[in-house]
């Protein structure tokens, strides 16, 4: 025998009987001549003729492929069936469709080559029909084929794996194929859907109704237990043509002996019921749909729906207000000024305004007539509820806010904003409407230092003339200057001095600039509930040989400053020898 041209192993010797017999020869090859890799050996053979000696060649070699590897290598593809069906399942209608035949596509695998053999199973290792590559599939997508007994024998119904083995022409068997896991809906299909419940509908009312208040807190729609009803079914809400998410069924939702419990509640959102419908108020059809293959509808509640509200719909319903409503504008009677508030307005009081159109541009209506507007101050309602006006509509609606009110949230950011109320008719209720927060900066006079007034500043040292002499200059450091202790001092208050003097007596003269003195004292723990003392410095008060001072100071906390009235005080630090002899004049 020849492998490649090389002669391999023992001759075999042909003998007259087997000439006689006409029997063919064999001659056996040691399988250490395959000891190599895989592949393809060209096997012959040679006659050496007796007794010449001669030896011929076979003029017909065969090729022998020696193949120890499974197909597939490290891993076979999973069998590819349409798309409807890997992702919603099989159900006994889409299989008619199929001419009662499931079809899966086997992808190409490594080695693959004429001759291998694929069985397709399903279910518990149960066999189909296998597929043999020939020359005329090779370049082609085998199909492996479940028929409607193949499907009912694996059970019909809930997750039925799929998967394959191939096994070649070498007797290699593959491993087993990653599985396809498909939803089968053969048997069993969910029957008797009754419809939905909702239970924010108002009783008594033919049809129910939801009014804004129940669709901003989300409707819950009860999903009642059907025949046939199974874990994995999807469950999805329509809310007049808007679906919701699904919703799959748990095993633990199922409650057989318990037919009157719902499956359980799924919310729709205000967004999903104002999306349903471009109308404020509509009829609206409630069902819900078992997605289980094919879609099964459900029986239909009739509910009607009222999202009419000031402002007109609500461009943002995740948040509590109407971004259509315009803010509250407040501006302060005594000071004019919107939404700062000064300590002269938190006593004359406030008028805020309403604007009556929408934010959207162009503007719309924000009001209908009758609608009720109740303001509330720092979460406080303020005054009586505003009746809309037929003659308000286009302008703004203007509400006096009195010190009272004002005073409701102390100094500080307040904040104010105004409930629109507007009547359901011909359904019950109402529906309320949120505008935005208005930020309102107050300053109530009872905040600021001293209520609003300090008391003037005192010059202890000063004589009983009111005066500041040399000796009072210039001791210890200075003279002191006490700003008595006012309501509402607390650490952190920032106390600020200004002292001057003047050249006349009655400081109708020139200023002084080499007195002027200022100074900036921080309130403590030490002088919260006490007075608070500066020491004007012996050099500024020397400046005023002859002549007299002012002196003032001013307090400030986080509400606001107050200035002291002026403190006056004669000046007169005149001083030096005394040693001039008395001068004598004679009267006649």
């Amino acid at each position: 025998m020849t492998i490649d041209g090389k002669q391999v192993g023992d001759r075999g010797i042909i003998t007259q009987e087997i000439i006689d017999r006409a029997e063919d020869l064999s001659v056996k090859i040691d399988k250490k001549e395959f000891a190599g890799p895989d592949r393809t050996y060209q096997v012959s053979y040679a006659v050496a003729v007796f007794p010449g000696g001669d030896i011929f060649d076979s003029k017909h070699p065969f090729a022998l492929r020696i193949d120890r590897t499974a197909p597939g290598g490290e891993g076979l593809g999973e069998i590819d069936f349409p798309n409807d069906i890997e992702d919603h399942g099989l159900t006994s209608e889409r299989l008619d469709e199929l001419g009662d035949v499931l079809e899966g596509a086997i992808p190409d695998y490594f080695d693959r080559m004429i001759g291998d053999v694929i069985q397709p199973y399903l279910g518990d290792d149960i066999p189909v029909d296998p597929i043999k590559i020939t020359a005329v599939n090779i370049d082609q997508f085998p199909v492996a084929r479940f028929t409607r007994k193949h499907l009912l024998d694996a059970g019909g119904k809930g997750i039925v794996k799929f998967y394959y083995r191939v096994t070649d022409r070498a007797g290699n068997i593959s491993q087993r194929s990653t599985e396809t896991r498909l939803r089968l809906f053969l048997v069993d299909e969910p029957i008797n859907l009754t419809a939905p419940g909702i239970a924010a509908m108002h009783d008594g009312s033919t049809p129910g109704v939801i009014v804004e208040k129940e669709a901003r807190d989300g409707v819950a729609v009860s999903i009642p237990q059907y025949t046939h009803v199974a874990p994995g079914d999807e469950i999805i809400l329509d809310w007049a043509g808007v679906r919701l998410p699904p919703v799959t069924v748990r095993a633990s939702d199922i409650k057989p002996g318990e037919p009157a419990t719902p499956l359980f509640y799924i919310i729709a959102s205000y967004a999903d019921i104002q999306a349903a419908n471009e109308q404020s108020r509509y009829a609206a059809e409630v069902m819900y749909i078992v997605r289980r293959g094919r879609e099964i509808m459900s029986e239909s509640t009739l509910v009607v729906v009222n999202l009419s509200i000031p402002g007109g719909p609500d461009p943002d319903p995740g948040t509590p207000i109407n971004e259509n409503l315009h803010a509250p504008r407040v501006r302060g009677k005594a000071s004019g000024q919107d939404n700062n508030l000064t300590p002269e307005d938190s006593i004359a009081g406030a008028n805020v305004f309403i604007r009556t159109t929408t934010t959207e541009m162009p503007p719309s209506v924000a009001f209908a007539k009758d609608d009720v507007i109740q303001l509330s101050w720092h979460g406080s309602p303020a005054g009586a509820p505003y009746v809309v006006r037929e003659d308000d509509i286009g302008g703004d609606i203007v509400i006096e806010v009195d010190a009272d009110t004002i005073g409701l949230g102390g100094s500080g950011l307040i904040e104010v904003q105004y409930k629109a109320t507007r009547n359901n008719e011909p359904d019950p209720g109402s529906n309320t409407a949120l505008s935005p927060v208005q930020g309102v900066r107050v300053t109530l006079k009872g905040d600021l230092p001293g209520g609003g007034k300090l008391d003037v500043g005192l010059f202890t040292e000063a004589n009983e003339n009111n005066a500041i002499g040399y000796a009072a200059a210039n001791s210890d450091g200075g003279t002191p200057f006490v700003m008595p202790h006012y309501r509402n001092k607390k650490p952190g208050d920032i106390l600020f001095v200004h002292f001057v003097g003047n050249d006349r007596l009655d400081g109708s003269g020139k200023i002084i600039e080499g007195s002027r003195f200022t100074h900036t004292h921080f309130v403590s723990g030490n002088d919260a509930d006490t007075a608070s003392t500066v020491v004007i410095p012996t050099v500024h008060l020397l400046e005023i040989e002859y002549g007299s001072a002012h002196a003032y100071y001013t307090a400030s906390n986080e509400y606001g400053v107050v200035r002291a009235d002026d403190a006056f005080v004669y000046m007169d630090t005149r001083h030096g020898s005394n040693d001039l002899p008395p001068s004598v004049k004679a009267f006649a």
